[in-house]
């Protein structure tokens, strides 16, 4: 549902227009979304999530404390 306001003033006639345009392509959307693809989809996602966070912390361990690499040294030590 979508409620849409209009104004009979005369200096809001295109804005008036405007939105009754727009309620009308709202009106003519439609989904037809299929949950096994989503699922799929879904599934994708969580896995490349998973990958990007064992990345980023694989980078922050590598990381020295100035940002830059870590030495041999700093490795010795073990992760700040």
């Amino acid at each position: 549902m979508m409620i849409v306001c209009a104004s009979p003033a005369a200096s809001n006639v295109p804005e008036t227009i405007s939105s009754l345009n727009f309620a009308t392509r709202c009106k003519d959307v439609t989904g037809n979304a299929d949950p096994r693809a989503l699922a799929a989809e879904l599934s994708e996602l969580r896995m490349e999530v998973a990958r990007l966070r064992r990345q980023a912390v694989k980078q922050k361990v590598d990381q020295g404390p100035t940002g830059g690499p870590r030495g041999p040294a700093q490795l010795a030590k073990g992760p700040r």
